[in-house]
């Protein structure tokens, strides 16, 4: 065809059937070649109300296509207000099934822009304040528990050859097997690749490290151009002031999944980020000594105790105790005075 124009042209006359003999070959013979591909999809959505368009973007049966291509082909071609019958060997059988076999696989490579285009993909936000937890099931079966102040984005259904989600702030994944789909969670620069695995992420702006534990399967992080791999029971960090991406061990990573239920469990972890969760959770403000905010702490806390508790447990562990002015909790060495 001489031009995108021309070709447009043609092909409106086609679906109403105003084409020659001559020009009807002229047209599937250029679609059959595979020239302007993109450009003749384009044309067969943006006209979807004519019925002929509307059947060569959804029918999946060869068969009924080429029976339409013949019904059409046959039909009356109006020439100066005269009925003209085309003749039939201006077309063989062979091109037009050719011709309309194209026509099929262009319509079922393209049925997912045809979906998007009727019902488009909504992006859908689930968010989080202090203190609180919540559970959601995504449309692929996947389920994500959602830790405190947190924001999750996702799309309502997935139609994409990947499965791509957003989060700021803590979650755990359990998801869903789709070898052909593979699932992505986008932390800021550090993107999580899966397939079906359960991790844990933790990845607040405010916190340096951007962390996934996983529990079970296999994922990829990826940073800019840095990429590791981590098995069960390991932890890859990121950490944003220096760019640099590893991959450690952790050996009790499934203790994770015990936060779905409010129960947060501590191997060693600094005082610091313990008090961070406390935060968190309690919705809390908690003032950490210096001298102390470095020290292990070795034990476990469950929403359902309260702050209080929560706080004894980890003064006695890290050799602290805390009062309360002004409504912030203040840790402090044991030795210290108020």
């Amino acid at each position: 065809m001489e031009n995108k124009e021309f070709l447009k042209e043609q092909f409106l006359k086609y679906l109403n059937g105003e084409s020659s003999s001559t020009e009807a070959e002229q047209l599937l013979r250029h679609i059959q070649s595979g020239e302007d591909k993109e450009f003749i999809e384009g044309l067969i959505a943006g006209h979807l109300d004519n019925p002929i368009a509307e059947e060569l973007a959804n029918s999946t049966d060869t068969q009924a296509r080429l029976e339409m291509v013949h019904q059409n082909l046959r039909r009356q071609i109006r020439s100066k207000g005269k009925i003209v019958r085309m003749p039939v060997r201006g077309l063989s059988l062979v091109s037009i099934a050719a011709s309309f076999t194209i026509l099929l696989v262009m319509g079922w490579l393209m049925r997912n822009s045809i979906r998007s285009w009727l019902d488009p993909v909504k992006m859908e936000q689930l968010i989080t304040s202090k203190g609180e937890h919540k559970e959601i099931r995504l449309a692929d079966g996947s389920i994500i528990w959602i830790g405190p102040e947190s924001k999750f984005q996702y799309p309502d259904k997935f139609e994409q050859i990947t499965r791509e989600v957003k989060l700021t702030g803590s979650a755990i994944f359990k998801v869903a097997k789709d070898k052909a789909h593979p699932f992505i969670v986008h932390t800021g620069i550090v993107s999580t690749k899966v397939l079906g695995t359960t991790f844990h992420i933790q990845a607040y702006e405010k916190q340096d490290a951007i962390e996934v534990t996983l529990v079970t399967g296999k994922v990829e992080l990826s940073a800019g151009n840095k990429q590791v791999q981590l098995t069960p029971n390991q932890q890859g960090t990121f950490l944003k002031t220096k760019g640099t991406l590893k991959e450690t061990a952790y050996p009790n990573a499934a203790k994770f999944l015990a936060e779905r239920d409010g129960l947060y469990e501590y191997d060693g972890d600094p005082a610091v980020r313990v008090v961070f969760d406390l935060q968190r959770q309690f919705n809390i403000a908690v003032q950490l000594d210096a001298e102390v905010a470095e020290r292990s702490f070795y034990g476990s806390f469950s929403v359902k105790d309260g702050a209080e508790l929560a706080l004894r447990k980890l003064c006695v562990t890290i050799n602290a105790k805390y009062y309360v002015h002004q409504g912030t909790y203040i840790i402090v060495p044991l030795a210290s005075q108020p």
